[in-house]
């Protein structure tokens, strides 16, 4: 299953590389893929459909967003339309995604000084300048949600005035309201920005100097919401409910369920973004499959859920974070064969690191020395208070305030210990490692010994793959 989902992903991003995109990414994939074949034999005709399958559809989405722009009329002045989601507010105005009335075309809209409050649903009488999104706008920036339609104009708004509230839309209320309810709650709480970007995904209000920590020290991934965060919470409630399971009379089915659905909330509470639908069909691929009770691989479970990432979504092999995703994910399931004690977990966690430190060096050309060490004291604190505590407080809002305070505190709590661990780790002198220009031989060297390590189950293989790294290991120690 995993190796027809590479070759599917192949055709997809062929597809993508028409119009001039994953030159590099696509070689390396290519690369990858053709050893699977070679050591699985797998027949030409096989991996040619999920080929044609894969350019097919990336092919037909493509050219569907390609002909709502084309139709689109942008260069209306006067016109009406209703904001979709929450406003993101930047130092240079206001972001919103508003749909015309008439015409169902989104834009997205800034607005330099806004007159008033914007709110999701709000029915806007506009005055604005308007052009057509360009191409990298199209794939780096359809929508903000997966499943909305693509946005086909850009421009700023000169004048606005509120003529209504729209029916439906009620997610997008629904996480307006609890942002104002966070923001009211928390308001002398100096981290609010934080626990606000992890329930609902904006980052608006996070501050300068927390923004600065998080990156420095290769931690900004856990204030962004993803499937370590959605992973979290779904494997807390699935633990939970097999925890009271043995008590009362509650299947394994109904915990799987059930941790299906409390990611499914949390994918809702942060607008199913692209990461957050990543993660939430990857989950289900994994959880789902303990029902079905049948004889199935992590691997197979791996390309069940590439599947239906490329199927949903076909522009996510543009985005960064679906390489990197996909790659610890494989990473995870290569190393976690057998059970793993805790303390074994460490162990674990670092040789994740070392496997996507090329991946990271060829997308970045700079890595950070002191993320492995952060990220090994920050993501149990974030598994098993920070996030947790977080989701709970948020549920728990409308039923008692005092409740959701204390686990929202809680939160907040942990989070000031953990920056005070980072404000000690960014002044190394040694944070951050740029890689020299004549250090492309072993950036390549790195990459085949990463496309080694998944591809063949052997240890000994697998040893002599993360040789292959020390070159590069070496350099980045003693350069």
């Amino acid at each position: 299953m995993l190796l027809f989902a590479l070759c599917f992903l192949i055709g997809s991003t062929l597809a993508l590389k028409c119009y001039g995109y994953l030159s590099l990414s696509l070689l390396i994939l290519m690369f990858i893929t053709l050893i699977f074949c070679i050591k699985s034999k797998i027949k030409g005709c096989a991996f040619i459909a999920c080929l044609l399958s894969g350019f097919i559809d990336t092919g037909f989405f493509a050219w569907y967003h390609l002909d709502i722009i084309q139709k689109a009329h942008c260069d209306q002045t006067y016109w009406q339309g209703v904001i979709l989601d929450l406003p993101q507010i930047k130092a240079n105005g206001a972001y919103v995604q508003v749909r015309h009335l008439h015409s169902h075309t989104v834009s997205q809209l800034r607005w330099h000084d806004p007159a008033f409050s914007l709110k999701p649903g709000q029915i806007l009488q506009l005055e604005s300048r308007q052009s057509n999104v360009t191409l990298d706008s199209l794939f780096f920036s359809s929508s903000s949600e997966v499943l909305r339609q693509p946005i086909a104009c850009e421009g700023e708004i000169l004048n606005a005035e509120v003529m209504g509230v729209a029916r439906g839309h009620w997610l997008a209320k629904m996480r307006y309201a609890i942002q104002q309810h966070i923001r009211t709650l928390l308001q002398n709480e100096s981290r609010a920005g934080i626990i606000e970007a992890l329930i609902l995904g904006t980052r608006d209000n996070i501050h300068h100097e927390e923004k600065t920590a998080f990156q420095e020290t290769g931690t900004s991934h856990l204030i962004a919401i993803s499937g370590l965060h959605i992973g979290m919470v779904s494997t807390a409630a699935y633990l939970l409910l097999c925890f009271l399971g043995r008590y009362l009379p509650i299947s394994r089915t109904a915990c799987v369920f059930f941790a299906c659905g409390v990611a499914f909330i949390y994918a809702a509470l942060a607008g199913f973004s692209h990461p957050t639908v990543r993660a939430l069909v990857m989950i289900f691929a994994f959880l789902l499959a303990n029902v079905t009770r049948r004889a199935t691989s992590a691997a197979d479970r791996l390309g069940l859920a590439l599947f239906g990432v490329i199927i949903l979504d076909p522009f996510s092999a543009l985005f960064l974070s679906f390489w990197l995703s996909f790659s610890a994910v494989a990473a995870l399931v290569l190393l976690s064969m057998r059970k793993i004690r805790y303390f074994e977990s460490t162990a674990l966690q670092i040789m994740m690191s070392l496997i996507l430190i090329p991946i990271t060096l060829l997308f970045f050309q700079k890595i950070n020395m002191v993320s492995p060490i952060a990220n090994l004291i920050a993501i149990p604190i974030f598994s098993l208070i920070t996030v947790p505590a977080a989701f709970v407080a948020t549920l728990l809002m409308s039923v008692s305030k005092w409740a959701a305070l204390y686990l929202y505190q809680l939160s907040a709590l942990s989070i000031n210990g953990l920056l005070v661990i980072f404000e000690f780790l960014r002044h190394f002198s040694w944070n951050t490692w740029a890689m020299p220009q004549d250090a492309h031989v072993d950036l390549i060297l790195g990459l085949i010994a990463v496309g080694l390590f998944f591809t063949f189950p052997n240890r000994t293989l697998r040893m002599q793959s993360c040789m292959m790294m020390l070159p590069l290991l070496i350099r980045m120690l003693f350069a």
